[in-house]
């Protein structure tokens, strides 16, 4: 778990930075930057679900949904990826809707993506915590306790 949350650690900070210069480009309309940093944050995010999620979730039928999410998230990349490279060299007044229909799709994939890998990463960190015994035994509970099915 230690190299899990260096890495996660990394990828936060990563995240962050290359969020903020995305979130720059948006703002000053400059689409293929956007595009560029964006592809960037998605390939990165996919990277860490498949690297630190996917192998913390041991239920198959659990594990088949998220693979089914990440795949769309993919396919959305996929997308993308494809849009850059049918306007690369096509003149500027062709491109900008492309572009800007590229940019909103990484924008909710970005969003999307990170949210899931958060409330991934929360549900199974709550798990872990609740399934770890205490010294002397397991914690105490009240009767306001929601019951947990490991």
């Amino acid at each position: 778990m230690e190299r899990e949350g260096n890495a996660l650690d990394r990828l936060a900070s990563e995240f962050k930075e290359l969020y903020e210069k995305y979130s720059e480009a948006l703002e000053s309309r400059d689409l293929d930057r956007a595009l560029e940093i964006g592809v960037e944050i998605m390939e990165d995010l996919l990277e860490a679900a498949q690297s630190v999620v996917l192998p913390a979730i041991v239920n198959p039928r659990v594990r088949e949904i998220a693979v089914n999410i990440l795949g769309h998230h993919e396919r959305a990349l996929a997308y993308v990826k494809g849009a850059r490279e049918a306007v690369r060299d096509a003149p500027s007044e062709y491109t900008v809707k492309a572009k800007e229909r590229a940019a909103e799709t990484l924008s909710a994939g970005i969003n999307s993506l990170f949210g899931f890998i958060l409330g991934v990463l929360v549900a199974l960190t709550d798990l872990e915590l609740t399934s770890m015994p205490l010294e002397g035994g397991y914690p105490s509970r009240s009767p306001n306790d929601v019951p947990r099915v490991l």
